[in-house]
């Protein structure tokens, strides 16, 4: 009987009483010479720890701006987000907002639909995406992992496939991420395009991001919603409903863009993307000086050869292509094929808004397709609407 209990003495010793002596000896150790000890370092998280986010008095010091694009689907603003963003210097994010609502966008306090005149409470999603401008602008993408897609980094230099347009990610998912980080931080101007937010909402960072300035892309509303109806049928059923929203959207950021204007000289633009079509090198010029870009022979040359180059005409033919044999052609080409009835819808939904833009209304199909008319009508025309904001803004 004395065999068992030796065994427990045993059992005791090794897996009780030595590892309490091991660790009494290992205390006394460390309090006697603690610096010996350090703490483990997280080899993984050295990619995030040791990115620097500049702050916003250091974007001051440059002499580019930042630029902010606020469109609608199907509005030309890609386009114009190449022109701008697609460029020497500039760290361009498409689309950043696409995974926070895809049919929908934000305004103060509210979450509209694009199809219909519905708005429900953002219940904070407003401040959200807002949020999330604003750390694309600090170049702070901490907060945005698994929230933005790579082909909006991709899209930024020119085409959704990652692989050919990233470059610098050398085919590798890896750390691609936080290469794009850092090409934001080194970049002379950031750009975004977004047509998922209202230029009211956006319009409370210039306040905080003084090298912020916003472009506002108008596009005559018939041209928006016949590119959407060929794209996207399903999601254009009821024309006038979606006539609606599309206009009441551009009329509150026509007057908000007016507004904002009026408060912070030479950092609120609107443009036409007729005008931008017919004229694209002229047009252009005129956005580099307000961004405070160089316009280069090599520009020059890159616009003339997406707006209206018969070398890129396989380019041109591709449903998604940038590149087209004529930019004013494209401009105009809905005018020959949207239904005369959709039409009419849209001009029900959209009258005020043809007033402010001086858009012809093209009240019957020999007007519609009557291609003297010009896309937009001088702007010494008279409105009443037009002039009231021009005198209450």
């Amino acid at each position: 009987m004395k065999r068992p209990r030796n065994v427990h003495v045993v059992f005791w010793t090794i897996f009780i009483i030595l590892p309490i002596i091991f660790i009494f000896t290992r205390s006394i150790e460390l309090l006697n010479n603690p610096t010996h000890y350090k703490t483990r370092k997280h080899p993984q998280l050295t990619d995030i720890t040791n990115i620097t986010v500049p702050t916003q008095s250091l974007r001051q010091q440059k002499r580019e701006s930042d630029i902010m694009i606020v469109g609608y689907i199907r509005g030309g603003s890609t386009f114009l987000g190449e022109l701008m963003g697609v460029r020497e210097g500039s760290f361009y994010l498409y689309e950043p907002l696409y995974g926070l609502s895809k049919l929908g966008y934000f305004k103060p306090g509210y979450h509209c639909n694009t199809m219909d005149t519905y708005c429900s409470e953002a219940v904070n999603m407003d401040m959200h995406a807002l949020g999330f401008l604003k750390s694309i602008y600090s170049c702070d993408f901490r907060l945005m992992d698994g929230k933005i897609s790579l082909w909006s980094f991709a899209k930024g230099r020119g085409d959704f496939n990652w692989t050919k347009s990233l470059t610098d990610c050398d085919g590798q998912l890896k750390n691609c991420f936080n290469k794009q980080i850092l090409r934001c931080n080194n970049a002379t101007s950031i750009v975004t395009k977004v047509v998922r937010v209202t230029v009211g909402l956006v319009g409370r960072m210039l306040s905080k991001f003084p090298n912020l300035k916003i472009i506002h892309l108008m596009r005559d509303p018939r041209a928006v919603i016949n590119s959407r109806m060929e794209i996207w049928p399903s999601n254009t059923k009821n024309t006038l409903e979606t006539a609606r929203s599309i206009c009441r959207k551009m009329k509150e950021d026509l007057m908000e863009s007016k507004r904002l204007e009026a408060q912070n000289p030479n950092r609120v633009r609107t443009v036409f993307y007729e005008d931008l079509a017919m004229d694209p090198i002229n047009v252009t010029k005129d956005l580099y000086k307000f961004a405070n870009y160089e316009f280069s022979s090599g520009d020059e040359i890159r616009i003339r050869n997406m707006t209206g180059s018969n070398l890129i005409i396989e380019k041109a033919k591709q449903k998604w292509s940038l590149f087209k044999q004529s930019s004013a052609d494209t401009a105009s080409k809905w005018r020959q094929t949207i239904p005369p009835s959709v039409s009419f819808l849209t001009s029900m939904g959209c009258s005020v808004v043809y007033d402010i833009a001086q858009y012809p209304e093209l009240k019957t199909k020999k007007d519609l397709r009557n291609s003297s008319i010009p896309l937009r009508l001088p702007k010494t025309r008279y409105s009443l609407l037009y002039d009231y904001l021009a005198q209450n803004v």
